[in-house]
């Protein structure tokens, strides 16, 4: 492909990219069931996967999203695709477009066929990446709702984050390199309008936090927590959802101290050892009002 050449194509027209609602104020969620064969893909497991376990704890994940005030669509498992819980990874969804990724493991990218039409179903634009050199899982994308900022890790490669650039023109794109995890998530969650959680566990956070300050249109503060899964936190319509006490006791106490917002806990020790997070296992949206004109 040519460098001048576009890198994503989209569907009908898109939104508006002005916020007009309040912030992290989402009406829809989409998660996946989880398959059997999850507990036996080899890949990123650190440990035997009790599948009842998981499953218990995927459905207290759900419920607190739903007390969030949204609605939750299940899709169903699809054994075919062992990490199919984590749908955040094969989508990236911003005011009203979604643009389906090119996920950076080749056997996941299947995922976003199954996708695309859930995502139409729902009102959503549907951009999707033409450069077949990109790569891109959701899991390094984190949407501020004034910027977006972009992971470049093992997973998503430059040509990816050109292609997130383009799909969303609106918006500042900011490129954050990934030292030590599998995700930009992993280490950096967004826990206020204006403040990132990071974690101090493992990779050199700290860079990447200065990274995003000296790039951004914006200014952030930083939460300081001790585990990296703890900094992956999701905040929706006035609440937030974190890692328990039992899971991960001193940062649960930081984040109790600094969030200002009602929390809801939940343990995740099975879904972790599949390397998974809160964040990964839903796509969150407001269902648009409207479409406007193409911009693509």
């Amino acid at each position: 492909m040519s460098p001048m050449a576009s890198t994503t194509s989209s569907v009908n027209g898109v939104s508006d990219p002005k916020s007009t609602h309040g912030f992290r104020q989402f009406t829809n969620v989409i998660v996946s069931q989880i398959p059997d064969s999850f507990a036996v893909n080899p890949e990123g497991l650190s440990g035997k996967i009790d599948l009842d376990l998981a499953r218990e704890q995927h459905h207290k994940y759900v419920q607190a999203l739903r007390s969030a005030g949204v609605d939750v669509t299940i899709l169903p498992a699809k054994e075919e695709f062992p990490d199919c819980v984590f749908v955040e990874d094969v989508a990236t969804i911003v005011e009203g477009v979604a643009l389906v990724t090119k996920p950076g493991v080749a056997s996941r990218r299947w995922e976003t066929e199954r996708i695309k039409p859930i995502l139409k179903q729902h009102g959503l634009i549907v951009a999707e990446v033409l450069d077949e050199e990109a790569t891109i899982d959701g899991g390094d994308v984190i949407f501020t709702e004034k910027e977006i900022l972009v992971g470049l890790s093992k997973r998503t490669n430059s040509r990816g984050f050109e292609a997130v650039k383009e799909a969303f023109p609106g918006f500042n794109v900011v490129g954050v390199p990934v030292s030590g995890p599998l995700h930009l998530t992993t280490l950096i969650g967004l826990i206020d309008e204006d403040t990132l959680c990071v974690s101090d566990e493992s990779g050199d956070s700290m860079a990447m936090f200065k990274r995003i300050q000296q790039n951004s249109q914006r200014h952030y503060k930083c939460v300081l927590v001790h585990d990296d899964l703890a900094a992956n936190v999701i905040l929706i319509n006035g609440k937030l959802l974190c890692k328990s006490a039992k899971e991960h006791p001193k940062s649960n106490v930081v984040i109790r101290k600094e969030s200002n917002h009602a929390l809801l806990p939940l343990d995740l020790s099975e879904i972790e050892k599949a390397v998974g997070s809160l964040t990964c296992m839903s796509l969150r949206f407001r269902k648009p009002s409207k479409i406007g004109p193409a911009k693509f």
